[in-house]
């Protein structure tokens, strides 16, 4: 649903574009007509409004497509390191039995030297160790 809401948006701004570029040629096409300055004038006026108004809109909407894209992406990598972290936590409990047995300091020790653990996943370690004595 999402994917639809932001593709029903991209189309959107393809018809303001498309809608800018035709005030353009009519601006044009007024300076070539055959009427007075003053409805000349009057019909310039009317096209730079309208693509006033369309340029505020294609901003808009360029904004809303903006904005959806960093929600969904903060949600995204949110679930992401979600996974990562139930993975690594799952992995780690095979750890645990091992580590039992050893004492929080060497459990720092150990990751500083050899294991290469991030410190969110040592202060996991320590914390569930504590837990466990």
């Amino acid at each position: 649903m999402s994917n639809l809401k932001t593709w029903y948006l991209k189309q959107q701004k393809e018809k303001i574009v498309k809608a800018i570029s035709k005030t353009c040629d009519k601006e044009v096409a007024i300076d070539a007509g055959d009427d007075t300055l003053e409805m000349k004038e009057i019909r310039v006026w009317r096209q730079q409004a309208k693509r006033k108004t369309l340029l505020k809109k294609q901003q808009e909407l360029e904004e809303k497509i903006q904005h959806r894209f960093t929600c969904h992406h903060k949600q995204k990598s949110k679930e992401v390191s979600e996974l990562i972290w139930s993975f690594a936590a799952s992995r780690l409990c095979g750890l645990f039995t091992w580590f039992a047995a050893i004492p929080c300091q060497t459990i720092c020790l150990l990751r500083a030297s050899s294991l290469h653990c991030s410190s969110r996943v040592t202060s996991f370690l320590c914390r569930s160790l504590r837990h466990q004595s």
